[in-house]
């Protein structure tokens, strides 16, 4: 199977994430691009992305899938802090000076960095984070 079957298989197939485990899913190095059509960005299609790129990154997509949940409900443009939060995982701008707000508003980008900080281990970064201390 090679990779785009591979992202297709991951975008169409719910059965790989019975029960939200990703334990069946397809093993692709994160490092690899990705090339997947979302066909909406509405709360199913982010789920969708969301789902891509925890297989891709190896993470339980339903910590991902809370977090974007309370801190934006799925709302892409979303803004809170203050003003200083921006998009669907709100990404803290002060906190990340190397981030624009318009990567922020991105939603495949904020997805990937959600996805990415999560299998750093880094959950805490959201007051959201379902995980236990």
């Amino acid at each position: 199977m090679n990779f785009i079957q591979i992202v297709s298989s991951v975008l169409i197939s719910s059965s790989l994430f019975i029960s939200g485990s990703v334990a069946s899913a397809p093993s692709i190095p994160p490092e690899q691009p990705v090339v997947a059509v979302v066909k909406s960005l509405d709360k199913e299609g982010i789920i969708s992305l969301i789902k891509l790129k925890s297989a891709l990154y190896g993470v339980d997509p339903i910590i991902p899938i809370v977090i974007v949940e309370r801190e934006s409900s799925y709302k892409i443009n979303a803004v809170g802090d203050g003003g200083n939060s921006y998009g669907l995982v709100q990404i803290h701008l002060p906190s990340h000076p190397s981030i624009t707000k318009e990567q922020a508003l991105d939603p495949y980008f904020a997805i990937d960095f959600l996805v990415l900080n999560l299998s750093k281990g880094k959950c805490k970064m959201w007051s959201t984070c379902p995980l236990g201390s």
